[in-house]
């Protein structure tokens, strides 16, 4: 297809970030888990039958909303929220064998895109550790941002990747690239912008 075509405008950005991650075998530190293919290591033992009390180790509630998956990296849970009320993007640590909020970053404070779809949320990728450092994209201000934190919370850095525009009313999230674990480090970002019809 030429890329200059109408079509390109529906293109998503797509943004990854590629780290060496040292985990162990219990640890998801991406989406899709430790060999970037969605399996958990050989030899775990995942509950087999849910409901309110069965195959839960734990609740506990969760600021805002998001549709990230956790990302669990020794004995921490972390997870990118967003909270409407208060117009802040968030990062989330809780203790992984109990549940316990150890602390909360505030990773961008009001111009949240509220454009798009209503079940769409404005925290929808995963946040990613290399082990000592943890790396979270949010769509902000018209714009993708990606943020590394360190393993207290503390902002490390933040960089504008790519400029981003909501079309449509699609009900997946603008901002839904997860990080991915790889080697080298390295950041790639891609993106697409209207083509112009006339």
């Amino acid at each position: 297809m030429n890329p200059s075509t109408p079509a390109r405008a529906f293109l998503a950005l797509a943004l990854t970030v590629l780290i060496t991650t040292p985990c162990s075998a219990s640890d998801w530190p991406a989406w899709r888990g430790p060999t970037m293919d969605g399996h958990a290591a050989a030899g775990q033992n995942p509950p087999l039958k849910w409901s309110e009390s069965e195959g839960v180790l734990w609740r506990t509630p969760v600021r805002g909303r998001g549709h990230g998956s956790p990302t669990v990296v020794g004995a921490h849970v972390y997870l990118a929220t967003a909270d409407l009320e208060t117009e802040e993007q968030l990062v989330l640590c809780h203790d992984r064998g109990t549940g316990k909020k150890l602390w909360e970053t505030v990773v961008h404070r009001e111009n949240l895109n509220t454009k798009g779809h209503r079940i769409s949320s404005q925290a929808s990728s995963d946040v990613v550790s290399d082990g000592e450092r943890l790396y979270v994209n949010f769509l902000n201000n018209g714009a993708i941002y990606t943020t590394a934190l360190d393993a207290t919370g503390k902002q490390l850095w933040q960089r504008r990747v790519s400029d981003f525009q909501v079309h449509q009313a699609s009900a997946l999230p603008p901002s839904s690239t997860s990080p991915s674990c790889s080697s080298p480090p390295t950041i790639a970002a891609a993106g697409s912008s209207p083509a112009s019809t006339n």
